[in-house]
């Protein structure tokens, strides 16, 4: 597990907004839903925890909403992002994380930003893909990773 507790610098910028980046995802968030770290400080911060190796432990059966008949492959790190000193979730604008793939992208497959915490894909959608990553675009925090799903019958 990587963790990592960012606190935006006026470098970290990116037209207007905070950007955060570690090895396998980066993060560019509205910089009024992050919190204040306290009353008298400019300073706010965000949290966000990747598992690294979780990818390789995880089966099909994990996606219970998903048939047998469909290969699942996790195709990200599992990420976790979380608000410091907040119970706050959801985001007044969407944050968009880069996820690095780590397995070959499947031209025939269909990416998904899956949320981890309601087996489902509510809250995450996928905005872009390349060869080597995808983006997400979240509306709230929580736990998620870039899937893929093949039909094998196709």
């Amino acid at each position: 597990v990587l963790v990592c507790v960012f606190g935006p610098k006026p470098e970290m910028y990116f037209y207007g907004s905070p950007y955060f980046v570690s090895v396998n995802v980066s993060v560019k968030i509205n910089p009024v839903d992050l919190p204040k770290m306290d009353d008298d400080s400019r300073s706010s911060a965000m949290a966000f925890m990747s598992y690294v190796n979780v990818a390789d432990t995880l089966k099909p059966s994990f996606f219970s909403s998903v048939t047998n008949a469909n290969k699942i492959t996790v195709m990200s790190t599992v990420v976790s992002a979380t608000l410091p000193k907040t119970t706050k979730t959801d985001l007044s604008t969407p944050a968009n994380f880069t996820l690095r793939h780590i397995t070959p992208l499947d031209c025939d497959a269909f990416l998904f930003c899956m949320d981890w915490e309601t087996n489902a894909w509510d809250s995450c959608f996928l905005i872009s893909t390349r060869n080597r990553h995808s983006v997400c675009s979240c509306k709230r925090l929580t736990t998620f990773a870039l899937i893929s799903q093949t039909d094998p019958c196709r």
